[in-house]
């Protein structure tokens, strides 16, 4: 009887197939080698890895496309990315998302643009002080009640000059997550802060308060990636090969608290 490959021997399949035509012959192999090892450490840490491997492989396809465009890959206790299988509708198969965390948005602007990001959530407890739309003061105590926004500070890393520290308040964070397809359900309902974060990051870059030009960074500011959004020819460049640390942050969240692929409640169509 055949045996069925597994998770990791699909994704090399997949990866060899996708990136043949999109990197130099002498790099396709150490690039296959990187992204199956980190989806396959992703799938291992799932909570549902059958979720994951139910998705289809044009989708999986189109998220190994920009794990090797960008150098975000999944897996980790502090992922740069994660991987979330979501269905469209009722009965279709689900399809693998892409979804970078606001350490790989943060990651990509310091090694592409010089800029160090410290994305901070503000509580209601907090004491914090706006003027002309940027954060002037901010004080913490013990992070109690509900988040009421989040600022940005975008800093030069060469000198330590800070550009901007601009405020999203959680009316504009709202309007975000109501574009989701998930809506309350998946990591938007389960780990409020850590989307918020990101899709604070999202918001700074869409208005070009993150003054960077890089295709990599640009290509990653998105929540959400089908099948479609994301064509394998988009990869122009190999990114480079090796484990990338995270940007210094403010916050660094618990392991234990960090939404794990595969854990977003498929949706279902109205």
């Amino acid at each position: 009887m055949t045996r069925s490959p597994t998770f990791r021997q699909r994704v090399e399949h997949i990866a060899r197939a996708a990136l043949a035509e999109a990197l130099p012959p002498k790099q396709v192999a150490q690039a296959v080698a990187r992204v199956s090892l980190a989806f396959a450490a992703a799938h291992r840490t799932a909570r549902d890895p059958s979720a994951l491997e139910a998705c289809t492989d044009a989708s999986i396809g189109s998220c190994i496309a920009l794990s090797a465009l960008t150098g975000l890959m999944p897996g980790g206790s502090h992922a740069l990315v994660y991987l979330v299988p979501q269905a469209a509708r009722r009965g279709e198969p689900p399809e693998l998302q892409w979804r970078p965390t606001h350490r790989g948005y943060a990651a990509l602007a310091l090694e592409d643009a010089g800029l160090v990001l410290l994305p901070v959530a503000v509580f209601e407890s907090d004491e914090l002080e706006v003027s002309f739309g940027e954060a002037a003061h901010h004080q913490s105590f013990d992070q109690q009640g509900e988040i009421i926004g989040v600022y940005v500070t975008i800093r030069r890393a060469a000198d330590g000059v800070v550009l901007s520290r601009p405020w999203i308040p959680k009316s504009t964070i709202e309007k975000i997550r109501a574009t989701s397809r998930a809506g309350n359900r998946g990591p938007w309902g389960t780990h409020y802060e850590e989307m918020a974060l990101a899709a604070a990051i999202r918001w700074c870059h869409g208005r070009g308060t993150i003054p960077s030009s890089s295709t990599r960074l640009q290509s990653a500011m998105v929540e959400e990636v089908s099948a479609e959004a994301a064509q394998i020819t988009q990869v122009q460049r190999p990114a480079r090969i090796g484990s990338r640390q995270p940007a210094p942050e403010s916050h660094q969240i618990p392991a234990d608290d960090m939404p794990e692929e595969g854990s977003e409640d498929e949706e279902e169509a109205p």
